[in-house]
């Protein structure tokens, strides 16, 4: 066996609002040299006036007097291409941040840099925040507007300097999975009944949500959980934290909920003995060369649960999946216990349903073992919670299955086809990199030694 230790940068590469407020901070300090990076924009739009004024360092209307483009020189003489601009505004009306008369804005040109597209001679109402250097930055994803469109804006802006509040809202809407019909966000349905549970630090708020999906509750300004509570016939990704800056605004947190399938099955060799820690993978029929959509390991007593689950027709199996040259680097078998593709059988998943199914037979052409090994730290203390992928050892291949953890001592198994070659690679977060170890060329078989994975700083 041959160990390879790598280290890899956890730094997001998804390009975000915050990435323009970055990139303007580098260019407006004439750092940059070289071609400024393409991305597309990805954000959460702003939201509500309410929430946006409070999100927000400066807050104005104002008429564009003029639009110059940023071309900045760096110290060695060299100048970067960027499509960042300095927007100069004549203001008219100040709700935060910035006095009456004239200023400046950063921002791009629109739409793939996360700029917004402002034009000379038309009126806005500008949402904006601060760079480090004091200059003002703002994008598509701010809330900033064209005035003639900003109408909520003005009402709720104006409303400020007579409002008092002790409390302010935090509200949203649910919305579930359409059935049968192709999600367009536009046709999704309410979901009505769903228990919300909003806590912070000394406040805690339940509501259910009405017949349109909406709840609303009123709380002091602070740092908030949002939690939805279900039916186990659908599920929503996560908790949402949300902060009331103030308490004459708001805050939004919208969920959406889908349909959680959900399939018991597990494998077994041609006796009926149990297989554990194997890779079973769930494929569309239709999609039998492409990518599972989902991965589960079989336990100790070789069963495995799937769940959030899809509405669909599928089939099951194991090395199933082809490398990035399309090759497959071992047998494939599918449901109920085939190497033939012309036998395998599919299955249906309704929405929110759950689907037993008969256990996945191994052929007896195929031996399954376990591989068993364990990951230490730098200092040589075995690491619990560290993620493992098992891989074939060959150019462009893909990982088996997802990552399974090692247990309290550091230990981890799974499964692989007897005489495959393997590598094994863990994963763990320290700070803000990724330590990573990997071990190749190992050869599957029930007398494989104990793989050790070892960290190692660089």
């Amino acid at each position: 066996m041959r160990k390879i230790v790598r280290q890899a940068d956890r730094s997001s590469v998804r390009p975000t609002y915050r990435r323009l407020l970055r990139t303007l901070a580098g260019v407006l300090a004439l750092t940059a040299g070289t071609a400024a990076p393409a991305w597309a924009c990805s954000c959460e739009m702003a939201g509500p006036p309410c929430q946006t004024r409070w999100r927000s360092d400066a807050v104005f209307v104002g008429k564009v007097v003029s639009i110059n483009p940023l071309d900045p020189q760096a110290a060695d003489g060299t100048r970067s291409f960027s499509t960042l601009r300095r927007i100069h505004i004549q203001v008219s009306e100040a709700f935060a941040g910035v006095p009456a008369g004239e200023t400046d804005v950063y921002s791009g040109t629109g739409a793939a840099d996360c700029g917004f597209a402002f034009e000379v001679g038309r009126e806005y109402v500008v949402y904006a925040n601060r760079l480090s250097d004091g200059r003002l930055a703002t994008g598509i994803c701010s809330g900033t507007r064209r005035l003639e469109g900003a109408t909520e804006d003005l009402r709720y802006l104006r409303s400020l300097s007579t409002a008092a509040a002790t409390e302010g809202r935090i509200f949203g809407t649910i919305t579930r999975e359409p059935i049968g019909q192709r999600d367009t966000y536009s046709n999704r349905p309410p979901y009505a009944g769903a228990r919300v549970t909003i806590e912070g630090r000394a406040t805690r708020r339940v509501a259910t949500t009405d017949a349109n999906g909406r709840y609303e509750v009123t709380v002091p300004a602070g740092e908030y959980r949002v939690n939805v509570g279900i039916g186990e016939e659908m599920y929503v990704w996560s908790e949402r934290a949300v902060t009331l800056n103030d308490p004459r605004g708001c805050a939004v947190a919208n969920f959406f909920a889908r349909y959680n399938g959900r399939i018991l099955t597990g494998a077994t060799d041609s006796r009926g003995n149990p297989v554990p820690h194997l890779a079973l993978e769930l494929i569309p029929p239709g999609q039998l060369n492409g990518t599972a959509i989902a991965s589960v390991f079989t336990g100790d007593d070789g069963t495995a649960v799937f769940d959030r689950i899809p509405p669909g027709r599928y089939t099951l199996g194991f090395n199933t999946q082809r490398e990035s040259n399309r090759v497959l680097s071992f047998q494939p078998v599918y449901f109920p216990g085939t190497t033939d593709r012309r036998e395998w059988r599919e299955f249906v998943v309704g929405p929110g349903t759950v689907t037993t199914l008969n256990n996945l037979v191994v052929p007896d052409s195929i031996r399954i073992v376990t591989l068993s090994g364990v990951v230490l730290d730098t200092t040589g203390r075995r690491v619990a919670g560290a993620s493992v992928y098992l891989k074939a050892d060959a150019a462009g291949a893909r990982t088996i299955g997802g990552a399974v953890k090692t247990d309290a001592d550091g230990r981890f198994r799974i499964a692989g086809v007897a005489g495959g070659k393997y590598r094994v690679l863990a994963e763990m977060r320290s700070g803000d990199r990724n330590l990573a170890a990997e071990v190749t060329d190992i050869v599957a078989s029930a007398e494989t030694a104990t793989i050790t994975l070892r960290f190692e700083q660089r």
